[in-house]
């Protein structure tokens, strides 16, 4: 068992461990999702994942979901049964669209 400050157990008894997160872009295998990496030559209709758009964007998982809730610009999820996916153009179109303003 893991310990911190002075004794106090990292991990509760029959607690689940810590999660540890991966970072915005990568699979949790800790590969970069080729989508990515060949977003230029993606048509605008193509769908990707919301990994994509996290290193797209270089935003977490948690501000995605928020900026879905808040930003009405934001791309517009599909949901296909249990996946989600964003459309290439509607991406690149926010992109434009937050270049723009700044």
């Amino acid at each position: 068992m893991e310990f911190i400050n002075g004794g106090i157990p990292n991990v509760l008894p029959g607690a689940k461990p810590k999660r540890k997160y991966r970072k915005p872009g990568l699979t949790a295998a800790g590969s970069v999702p080729s989508a990515l990496t060949n977003l230029a030559a993606l048509p605008d209709e193509t769908r990707v994942t919301i990994i994509v758009l996290e290193g797209v964007t270089g935003f977490s998982n948690a501000t995605i979901h928020r900026r879905m809730k808040t930003d009405p610009d934001f791309p517009k999820p599909i949901r296909d049964g249990r996946c989600t996916r964003f459309r290439v153009g509607d991406i690149r179109r926010y992109l434009e669209n937050k270049a723009a303003q700044s």
